[in-house]
C-alpha cells in the first residue's frame, strides 16, 4: 500500500511540476527569447552568406537576458546535431546548411563559457542562501516544458525541449544541488530558505525526467511526419 501511495505521489507531482514551476518569477522572460536566437543564429548566415556572427555574453545584459542567450545556443547546438533530420533544416536555404553545420563547435564552445559564467552567479547566489536564480531555473525550465506540450509545430517544440535541458544543466549541476541540498538541512538557515531549497530539489528532480519524456516524444515525432 506504501508503494502505491508512492508511485501515485510521484506521478501527481510529474504531471503537475511543470504547472507550478512556470509560475516562478523570471519564467516568462526566459522561455520567449530561445527562438529568437536560434533565429538570429541562422540569420547572420542568410545575410552573410556564412555562419560567423555567434551569441555574445555582453556583461550589460540582465541576468534573464543571459538565461535566454544561454538556452538558445544550446537549442540552436541541440537542432543542427540532429543533422538531417532536424525540423531546423527545412527552414535554411539548402547551400547555407553545411555552414551552420560547420559552426556547430564554435557555438558549442559559447554555450559551454555561457554555461560556466552563470553557474559562477548561481554558486555564488546559493552560498549567499540566495535562491533567486535556481528558482528562475525552475521556473524556465517549466514553462519551456510545458510549452512543448502545447505545440504542434515540431521546430517550436524542439527549441523548447533542447531550452529546458539546456538550463536543466545549471539547475541539476552536482555543485549547485549540493549547495541547494545543504540549504535545505542546514540549522540556522531561515525555515523559509529551508523549505523552497527543499521544494527546489525535488521540482528539480521532476524536471529532469519530464524533459526526458520530452525529448523522447519530440524524437519520435520527427519519424512521424502526420504529427
Amino acid at each position: 500500500m506504501r508503494t502505491v501511495f508512492t508511485l501515485v505521489s510521484l506521478i501527481l507531482l510529474m504531471t503537475g511540476v511543470a504547472a507550478q514551476a512556470r509560475e516562478l518569477p523570471g519564467s516568462s522572460a526566459v522561455t520567449l527569447r530561445p527562438q529568437m536566437v536560434v533565429h538570429d543564429v541562422v540569420a547572420s548566415v542568410q545575410v552573410a552568406g556564412r555562419a560567423t556572427v555567434l551569441p555574445t555574453a555582453d556583461p550589460d545584459l540582465s541576468l534573464p537576458a543571459r538565461l535566454a542567450l544561454f538556452a538558445g545556443t544550446g537549442a540552436t547546438v541541440s537542432l543542427l546535431e540532429l543533422g538531417d533530420r532536424s525540423p531546423l533544416k527545412p527552414t535554411v536555404p539548402e547551400a547555407l546548411w553545411p555552414l551552420l553545420l560547420a559552426r556547430i563547435p564554435r557555438l558549442a564552445s559559447q554555450r559551454e563559457a555561457l554555461g560556466a559564467d552563470l553557474l559562477a552567479t548561481l554558486i555564488t547566489q546559493l552560498e549567499a542562501r540566495d535562491l533567486a536564480l535556481i528558482r528562475t531555473l525552475a521556473g524556465a525550465s517549466g514553462a519551456a516544458l510545458a510549452g512543448s506540450a502545447a505545440t504542434d509545430g515540431k521546430l517550436q517544440r524542439g527549441v523548447l525541449v533542447f531550452s529546458a535541458g539546456t538550463l536543466l544543466t545549471l539547475l541539476r549541476n552536482p555543485a549547485a544541488v549540493r549547495r541547494l541540498a545543504v540549504l535545505s538541512v542546514k540549522p540556522g538557515v531561515p525555515a523559509d530558505i529551508r523549505k523552497e531549497a527543499a521544494a527546489l530539489l525535488v521540482v528539480g528532480a521532476a524536471l529532469v525526467v519530464q524533459q526526458e519524456l520530452a525529448l523522447a516524444r519530440f524524437l519520435a515525432s520527427l519519424d512521424e511526419p502526420h504529427l
